[in-house]
């Protein structure tokens, strides 16, 4: 996508949210295979107003229920490969959703193409998005993220890194369910930049990430030790290029 057709895609999907009853605040539940559908969701979820529920959908079911309810959001955005599930969950007494729109389906998107500022301006103290903890030790907790903290770490990030002084390809390995997605959100569009989303199952494959990193000429990316160790052990033993990151 280029950043018009995702700004119009976002916009016509930010006037269904609205439509749907989403305004300042109101907590929006995203269920999605790694696509641009993520980010289309996303920024959708802003301009309306609301903030956002990130569900992954290798969740057990219970979990992802317990995180709609949790969080009191009022609307899914899904995709139709995911519909079973999510009429699933609809069906559940304690779910008091409002509606369910799926990211790939045209039905889910007005014809309102213009930008969607109109529809609401945020202020710093506004939630941006609800993360949720592993909940290894109990119940998973919300943990609630303001606008303000995600625009200094945009801030920072370019700051720091320099982002601003050479062209930002990013490559984007993390799951939509860690604050790290928000990150590269935030590395990305805040400075221009590409985002490459890395299928799920290339994600862990070193030769398929040297693929994807020469293909796209990646500039960027975070990584855990345990993935980049490899990575790196595989590229010095197949010789591999990686001159253009230099």
């Amino acid at each position: 996508l280029t950043y018009a057709e995702l700004n119009e895609r976002a916009n016509r999907l930010a006037a269904t949210l609205r439509a749907s009853g989403i305004g300042r605040e109101t907590i929006v539940g995203i269920l999605a295979e790694r696509s641009v559908d993520l980010l289309v969701a996303v920024l959708a979820v802003w301009k309306a107003g609301g903030a956002y529920v990130p569900l992954d959908p290798d969740y057990p079911a219970e979990r992802v229920r317990f995180m709609l309810e949790d969080s009191g959001a009022k609307v899914l955005l899904t995709q139709t490969a995911l519909r079973e599930r999510a009429e699933a969950w609809l069906g559940e007494e304690e779910l008091a959703l409002a509606a369910v729109l799926y990211l790939d389906d045209e039905a889910s998107y007005s014809e309102e193409r213009t930008n969607a500022d109109s529809f609401h301006e945020a202020r710093p103290e506004d939630l941006a998005y609800v993360i949720y903890t592993s909940g290894t030790t109990g119940k998973p907790k919300g943990v609630m993220i303001e606008h303000r903290s995600l625009v200094n770490t945009a801030a920072g990030y370019r700051r720091e890194y320099r982002l601003d002084q050479f062209p930002v390809r990013l490559l984007q390995l993390a799951s939509f369910s860690f604050d790290v997605f928000v990150g590269d959100i935030a590395r990305t569009l805040y400075n221009g930049g590409t985002m490459v989303i890395v299928p799920k199952d290339d994600r862990i494959d070193p030769s398929r990430l040297h693929h994807w990193m020469e293909r796209e000429r990646v500039t960027i990316f975070e990584s855990t030790p345990a993935l980049i160790v490899p990575f790196l052990e595989y590229v010095h033993e197949q010789q591999l290029d990686m001159s253009w990151m230099e």
